[in-house]
């Protein structure tokens, strides 16, 4: 049975180097869809999302070769460079679908974030913002090899709302959200993210998790970092 989430406080959450390994994106996930990209869209290629898709990825090349194998060449390209493309996100969101009701892909997390969501789903609404779709969001968090954490969860953002490296599309979740801003906190490992989302006023925290890319900008040395949820929730008390 979902939790019912009445709380104004409200804790956002990024994904990857926060509740989940970069590694597990980075030679799990990407990897995955790469393999199965030419096999989904021969079986797809005449679906409506798929033509829409497909007619934004061939304007991104500018290109008037429009076939599979252009596409899958696009896509690997702006896999390989680790692109932010939203019809490609929506496409590898498909692709994982699969992968993760067929059993062959489990989502990955840090051992504690089951404890801690839910602890803190029991004072605070949580959200999931990343720039994987929101479809992807759903099926990491519902296929977990913790179960099905979906149930702590109030909602979920991806960059269909803005790019997470932009102060507006923090405000833009605030205004979605409807709480007020004093309650607002946000996790990531992301230094561009945590720039962005302070800058919108909202209380964050920088991950530095193992494995994480190592902080450099030193412009941030006031935002505070923690190791693992243990510790957001010492210093929030959460």
């Amino acid at each position: 049975m979902k939790k019912i989430h009445a709380s104004n406080k409200v804790l956002v959450v990024d994904i990857e180097g926060t509740t989940t390994p970069l590694s597990f994106v980075s030679q799990t996930l990407f990897p995955y869809a790469r393999r199965h990209l030419y096999d989904y869209l021969s079986k797809n290629w005449q679906e409506e999302d798929v033509k829409m898709w497909m007619n934004e990825l061939f304007a991104f090349e500018n290109t008037e070769d429009r076939s599979i194998e252009k596409a899958v060449k696009i896509a690997e390209n702006l896999i390989d460079r680790d692109i932010k493309f939203t019809p490609l996100k929506a496409l590898q969101g498909k692709i994982w679908r699969a992968g993760y009701e067929d059993g062959n892909l489990i989502g990955a997390l840090f051992d504690e974030v089951e404890t801690y969501f839910k602890k803190w789903s029991d004072s605070h609404r949580i959200y999931i913002y990343s720039s994987g779709s929101i479809e992807a969001q759903k099926l990491l968090f519902s296929h977990s090899a913790a179960g099905d954490l979906c149930v702590y969860l109030s909602g979920y953002f991806d960059t269909k709302i803005g790019s997470k490296k932009e102060s507006q599309s923090y405000r833009e979740i605030h205004r979605s959200i409807g709480c007020d801003l004093e309650d607002l906190h946000f996790l990531t490992d992301s230094e561009a993210e945590a720039k962005s989302a302070h800058d919108a006023k909202w209380k964050v925290i920088l991950m530095t998790r193992p494995g994480n890319v190592p902080l450099s900008d030193t412009s941030l040395d006031t935002i505070p970092k923690c190791c693992d949820f243990e510790e957001v929730d010492k210093y929030w008390s959460l």
